[in-house]
């Protein structure tokens, strides 16, 4: 299967860079995959679990509101202000109800 380079950055670090086959994430209109040749777009996307395959593996994030962009050159950029790395789906979904946890005060009406 034909690759594309992929980096994953948050404000505090890269969390990925390399060369993968497919990302699978979630967008404000659903999920989504995006293989090597892509049209360009920015994609926005809603806090969710972000898949992450290499053609070897599997690596899972979770991750904050974020985005995604796919460039005419075929690379593809991941921006997150908060990004976790899990081992397994089931992780990442732990993972995803602290990121929800997190946000949700943020999020919730001002009862003042």
């Amino acid at each position: 299967m034909t690759t594309f380079p992929l980096r994953i950055l948050s404000p505090a670090q890269t969390l990925f860079s390399g060369d993968v086959t497919t990302i699978t994430a979630t967008s404000l209109d659903g999920r989504l995959q995006v293989l090597a040749h892509h049209a360009p777009a920015s994609i926005a996307l809603i806090p969710a679990i972000l898949r992450v395959d290499t053609g070897g593996a599997t690596q899972w994030y979770a991750h904050s509101s974020a985005s995604l962009h796919i460039f005419p050159n075929g690379g593809a950029l991941l921006l997150a202000s908060h990004i976790q790395p899990a081992p397994s789906e089931a992780e990442a979904q732990t993972l995803l109800a602290d990121i929800h946890k997190l946000l949700a005060p943020l999020l919730s009406p001002d009862k003042t």
